[in-house]
């Protein structure tokens, strides 16, 4: 899997959360929750954030409280 070897190759891995629809159909979210660990740019408009904190139980709609809660996912291999 791509996020796996830039965590062993110490390189830029980006992501998108690409729609709403991505974070709100449970299996399709667990895939997107094992990559972000490996992230170190998410992308995502305003939509896909507030869609992915209602999905998670988060009881804000605040971008910029969810773009904060997002950046404090624990990184893999020292990021």
């Amino acid at each position: 899997i791509a996020s796996e070897k830039t965590v062993e190759k110490k390189a830029i891995y980006c992501l998108n959360l690409s729609a709403p629809f991505i974070v709100q159909v449970p299996p399709f979210r667990a895939q997107l929750e094992k990559l972000l660990p490996a992230v170190d740019y998410l992308f995502g408009n305003e939509d896909e954030a507030r869609a992915y904190a209602e999905a998670v139980g988060w009881e804000s709609a605040d971008v910029e409280f969810i773009a904060t809660r997002l950046s404090l996912v624990p990184m893999k291999g020292g990021k």
